[in-house]
């Protein structure tokens, strides 16, 4: 390859990830990568939204901490399937209570992705879950 085109495959490359990295950040879902030991590496802005922390302070942290106790083995069993599943790429999804900054909980779906063969373990998109008594749209 010549440099010219190595040149504009690292600019298409840069274009992509800048992309990527906008549409998550701006999601309404929050998306959470953790290693295999269940510590976040990255945490969407959406989390500040859906559970009141800002996203540096999950970082570092397990992805279990803010599981309710009654869901976290549940949570737990999920993300051992799913990191023992033998093709990365592989899916499951659950709904728990997560615990809220203020104390309270919130019950999301978390789907999780396996993503061995990406650097990470596993990626989960988080969701929160409207309660059935909520009503469906709020009108101003």
């Amino acid at each position: 390859m010549d440099i010219t085109a190595r040149k504009l495959a690292e600019e298409e490359r840069e274009r992509s990830e800048a992309r990527f990295r906008s549409l998550v950040q701006r999601a309404a879902d929050m998306v959470t990568i953790v290693d295999a030991g269940g510590s976040v590496l990255y945490q969407s802005p959406a989390v500040e939204r859906v559970l009141g922390y800002r996203p540096e302070e999950l970082v570092g942290t397990s992805s279990f901490a803010f599981a309710h106790p009654d869901d976290l083995p549940v949570a737990q069993h999920v993300f051992v399937n799913l990191l023992t599943q033998p093709a990365p790429g592989a899916s499951a999804s659950f709904e728990g209570r997560f615990r809220h900054r203020d104390g309270s909980w919130r019950t999301l779906e978390v789907v999780a992705t396996n993503l061995l063969d990406e650097r990470a373990s596993a990626a989960s998109s988080s969701t929160r879950v409207m309660s059935r008594s909520a009503p469906h749209c709020l009108l101003s």
